[in-house]
């Protein structure tokens, strides 16, 4: 959505807002959004992954206890 603003002295203005964008994009929650706005204007609009694609699941490995498995898995000279 957009909004015309105004400004006269001590006045504010604006006018109704108008839709600019249509489509599915990505909402991934109520303080986030799918979208962002260069100062020059430009922007940036993030569209859902598309449920038919190949993709795999996102994964992250937790190492826990990081230092002795390294001192565990690396030698140093002369051990």
């Amino acid at each position: 959505m957009a909004v015309a603003v105004g400004t006269n002295g001590n006045d504010f203005s604006f006018a109704p807002p108008q839709q600019l964008f249509s489509g599915p994009f990505a909402a991934t929650g109520e303080a986030s959004r799918s979208y962002d706005v260069s100062r020059d204007g430009r922007f940036l609009m993030m569209l859902p992954a598309d449920p038919n694609s190949a993709r795999t699941t996102a994964s992250i490995i937790v190492v826990q206890n990081f230092i002795e498995e390294l001192k565990r898995r690396v030698r140093r000279p002369g051990q």
